[in-house]
Parts: C-alpha cells; sequence; structure tokens
C-alpha cells in the first residue's frame, strides 16, 4: 500500500491514494505533506515541504465516483474543473509551504445484480454500504474456527427495503449517530446502512428493493386496488 501512495517520474509527483502521509524525494528535493481523515470527510490537503527551483508538476487522482472535484492553491479556486476518473495536473514553480486542498464530495449509488435488478447494493462515494442486522444470537461458538458463520442454526431475517422516490437520498437518509451512517426505509421499520468494513456481526449488502406504485401510476384498466407494492425497481 504505502508504495501506491506516490509515484514520481522526470515531471514531477503523482498522488493516487488519499491518506496521511508524508513524501520525501530527496533526489529531486520534493518533498510534501498530505492531511486527511478521508473517507470521514471528502477532502485531502498538500503542503509542499521543500521544493526544487525548477517547476514541475503535482498530478491528482479524482476518481470515478465523484462529480464536481474543486482544486484550490493557496486558496485560489482553480478555474479548470477536475474531471472525474481522470488525473488534474498542477505546473508551476513551487515554494515550501504551498498549499493544495482537494474536495471530492461523495453521494449515494446503487449497484445492482446484473441479472437481477432487484437485489441492490449501496455505495457512499467509494463506501461499500451495508445493513446492519445486529448479532443476536451470535455466540463464538458459533463463529470462531469455522469457515463461516453457522446461520442455519440461528436464521437470518434479511427485511425488504421500500424505495419511496426517484433519488436514493429521498428514502435512505444520514444517520448523524456515527460517521458515514445512513438509515433506509425497511419493512421492519428501518435498515441502518454502515459501512462494510465496519461491522462484525450480522450484515447484508445485497437487499432486495420494493417500489411502492400509488393508484396514478398504475395503467386505467388495472383491477387491483389503490396501491400496490412491486418488486423490482
Amino acid at each position: 500500500m504505502n508504495d501506491s501512495v506516490y509515484y514520481r517520474d522526470e515531471c514531477g509527483v503523482t498522488v493516487n491514494l488519499y491518506i496521511a502521509s508524508e513524501l520525501d524525494d530527496r533526489e529531486r528535493a520534493i518533498g510534501l505533506r498530505q492531511d486527511t481523515r478521508f473517507p470521514d470527510e471528502p477532502r485531502t490537503s498538500f503542503t509542499i515541504t521543500d521544493a526544487p527551483s525548477s517547476e514541475w508538476t503535482l498530478r491528482l487522482r479524482i476518481p470515478s465516483w465523484t462529480s464536481s472535484a474543486a482544486v484550490k492553491v493557496n486558496g485560489r479556486l482553480l478555474e479548470a474543473p477536475p474531471g472525474a476518473s481522470s488525473y488534474f495536473s498542477i505546473g508551476r514553480t513551487w515554494k515550501k509551504g504551498d498549499r493544495v486542498d482537494l474536495d471530492f464530495p461523495m453521494s449515494l449509488a446503487a449497484e445492482p445484480f446484473p441479472d437481477e435488478p432487484r437485489a441492490q447494493a449501496f455505495l457512499y462515494g467509494p463506501i461499500v454500504l451495508a445493513g446492519d442486522l445486529g448479532a443476536q444470537g451470535l455466540t463464538e461458538e458459533l463463529i470462531l474456527d469455522r469457515p463461516g458463520p453457522a446461520v442455519g442454526k440461528i436464521p437470518m431475517n434479511v427485511p425488504t427495503l421500500h424505495a419511496s422516490g426517484k433519488k436514493l437520498e429521498d428514502w435512505i437518509e444520514r444517520d448523524d449517530s456515527a460517521p458515514l451512517t445512513f438509515r433506509a426505509a425497511g419493512s421492519e421499520g428501518g435498515v441502518a446502512l454502515r459501512p462494510l468494513n465496519q461491522l462484525w456481526g450480522r450484515y447484508v449488502t445485497y437487499v432486495v428493493i420494493a417500489v411502492r406504485v400509488s393508484v396514478s401510476d398504475r395503467h386505467p384498466m388495472d383491477p387491483g386496488s389503490k396501491s400496490r407494492c412491486i418488486r423490482g425497481c
């Protein structure tokens, strides 16, 4: 991992990963410090700690999951907006103490199964979110020293989520009780969605989505009730 954060060539330095770290390229007299709390916060900053007298280029990777990244140099917003899935290059004669700020807002996204669009996983930026189903009934005997938990002995009830709007934000809301936590409308009072790497009990990544269709959305010849729940998306 450490050898993938920065790359260097004859033109300058490329930043691939956003991790609090420092680069000390003594051969070219280039030094920089990266300060960030990503992914808890969707931004990072770089401070030049050493620089040669000649011009060199700082290249920043702009992730595919952001659509409105912004770059500032010494507090000044650069006019050219960075494009997603690209590298944003800043070439200049850098000085010690120069600062670069990169903001990359994150948003919710759904990832359906290719052959079953009703089953979807959710992401926030690059973070895979999973439904937290708790750890009730799970004992060490059922978990430890096994290739997988003996879920058959303690059946798991996976709720269906209910989509109630065109946008994910219409029915998946932020939960300020913990960073990167959301709550989705579900069949049993809602489901907490948390980063997958933070869950140690029961969890589900792909869930079935039910869409509530009102009478105005139905065909006029449909003899069904005033509203119905369709398993689909």
